[in-house]
């Protein structure tokens, strides 16, 4: 089973951190309950959160999501193991901030901790009810595609970009034959006949 803690003591940048949840903060207050079923549909109050992340924690992981300029809490974000080899996760979350545009803060910190998973090679999935656009358009929003949805849900899913295999040949060169190899040869082409190249400057200037 792979780890997916994140590295000690938190993953942050210049603006916002997320530190791993350790029960300072009564989390399910800080939502309407309706808000809160969005998140978590089938606890209700602050003893049984505490109590489902005591009771698996192998597979449910907490952070809190800080505001740097205050070190004020302002969400959170939870992972879920979706698989026994631990390789697929799902990412939820919210945020209580009503100040100026919260969710650019949301956003930062909900890409900080996927590009953090992405990294170290795990799959990254996310679902929300169908009625919920708000969160629809910010999980599109961070980069995730629709990959099913039923009368309920719609699911999703990160998929990262792949970089293009390109064949060379034994001494170093682009295969030209090849469909990624023509491909980059019209680009090159293109880039030497053009009027701003860097050769054709260079041919400008020693005139």
């Amino acid at each position: 089973m792979k780890d997916f803690t994140l590295p000690y003591p938190c993953v942050g940048d210049s603006v916002v951190e997320l530190k791993a949840y350790s029960g300072e903060v009564d989390i399910v207050s800080r939502f309407s309950p309706d808000n809160w079923h969005h998140i978590v549909t089938d606890v209700d109050t602050p003893q049984q959160w505490e109590a489902l992340l005591e009771n698996y924690k192998q597979f449910i992981h907490c952070y809190l999501l800080y505001r740097l300029s205050d070190h004020k809490p302002i969400g959170f974000v939870y992972l879920l193991q979706e698989d026994e080899r631990g390789s697929y996760l799902s990412i939820h979350g919210g945020g209580w901030e009503h100040q100026v545009n919260p969710a650019v803060l949301y956003m930062r910190g909900f890409r900080l901790i996927v590009n953090e998973l992405l990294n170290r090679k795990f799959r990254i999935l996310s679902r929300c009810d169908i009625s919920n656009r708000r969160v629809e358009k910010f999980l599109r929003g961070a980069g995730f595609e629709e990959t099913a949805r039923d009368e309920q849900t719609i699911y999703f899913k990160i998929i990262p970009k792949r970089k293009m295999a390109v064949k060379k040949t034994k001494d170093g060169k682009v295969d030209k034959r090849t469909k990624e190899g023509k491909e980059i040869a019209a680009r090159m082409a293109k880039a030497r006949a053009s009027k701003n190249s860097l050769k054709n400057r260079l041919k400008r200037l020693f005139k």
